[in-house]
């Protein structure tokens, strides 16, 4: 009687996973396949032709492709992601040692940037620090710190550097902040209470003790921070496409300065139309990623056997 019903099980299990399958196949392995065919092609959307590696030999002369890759890991990688670390860490061991009545409260809150579109912010962000028509000049103006809105903050390629870790730290640091609260709330309150006998500190307890435990969810944050830091496009594209809000920002900045890795292969496929030479910087960028990745994932399993 029971084989006739692993029979059925089975049978049921296939059925039920065939519209992921064709869902994937459809709209992952095809077009990631068809991605490294047009890699080696000229393709402007009408006309194709085989070029076989032009366009790869072109990435390695191609500047601003060098300068995403240098911007993607400076500014946002080695930068951007570590401070989202230390301020959600902050943020972490306020709610949850001295905020404990406002913890709801303050999760709520912090995880409002993070919901919000980042299309939404990336122009927010652009308006409010317009040169002409952006609320921090106007606010400026108003303190008497400024005669005029004379500051261009995104024209500026330090400035927009500055304005593009601004807005990573305004988004991320309440979404990390939840893994890191979600952790906390995992550990027994006797192994802090014992701490606390012993005469330890809170943030002592939470540096020495607490964090330790939570190892884990270290490497998970860091890891998938990494690589979103390197597939980030949305905000940068908002702010210098040129036409946003009156500006006239060229793409990436003023001297490509906040040219991300994913706006460089954006902008090369679906504004310059060059949707070969687009699918090559793709799969460059792609194999950046999962090497990258190997290799963090490599130094923290090291790291934790050591």
């Amino acid at each position: 009687m029971s084989r006739p019903r692993r029979q059925n099980i089975n049978k049921y299990g296939v059925i039920f996973c065939i519209p992921f399958i064709l869902f994937f196949v459809l709209f992952n392995l095809v077009p990631m396949i068809f991605s490294v065919v047009i890699s080696f092609t000229n393709w402007d959307g009408m006309t194709m032709d085989f070029i076989g590696i032009q366009n790869y030999q072109r990435l390695l002369q191609d500047a601003n492709f060098w300068k995403s890759i240098q911007n993607s890991f400076v500014l946002l990688v080695l930068i951007s992601t570590p401070l989202t670390m230390i301020f959600c860490l902050l943020l972490t061991y306020f709610v949850s040692f001295k905020l404990k009545r406002l913890a709801r409260p303050v999760q709520v809150i912090s995880l409002i940037p993070y919901f919000t579109s980042t299309i939404a912010v990336g122009a927010i962000f652009s308006f409010l620090f317009n040169k002409n028509i952006g609320i921090v000049n106007s606010v400026l103006v108003n303190l008497g710190i400024l005669e005029s809105p004379t500051i261009e903050w995104l024209g500026d390629p330090m400035m927009a550097r500055v304005i593009v870790i601004l807005i990573n730290q305004w988004t991320y640091v309440g979404y990390t902040s939840i893994f890191f609260i979600t952790g906390m709330a995992s550990i027994s309150d006797e192994i802090i209470e014992a701490a606390v006998i012993d005469g330890a500190k809170e943030f002592r307890i939470f540096w020495s003790i607490c964090l330790p435990m939570m190892k884990k969810i270290t490497y998970f944050v860091i890891l998938t921070s990494v690589i979103g830091a390197f597939q980030q496009l949305e905000q940068e594209f908002m702010m210098f496409t040129g036409g946003i809000f009156g500006s006239n920002y060229p793409v990436g900045g003023p001297d490509a300065s906040c040219l991300t890795m994913g706006l460089n292969f954006y902008s090369t496929s679906f504004i310059s139309l060059q949707y070969g030479y687009g699918a090559s910087i793709g799969m460059a960028n792609a194999v950046i990623i999962g090497v990258s990745s190997v290799i963090l994932n490599a130094v923290m399993k090291r790291s934790d056997n050591a």
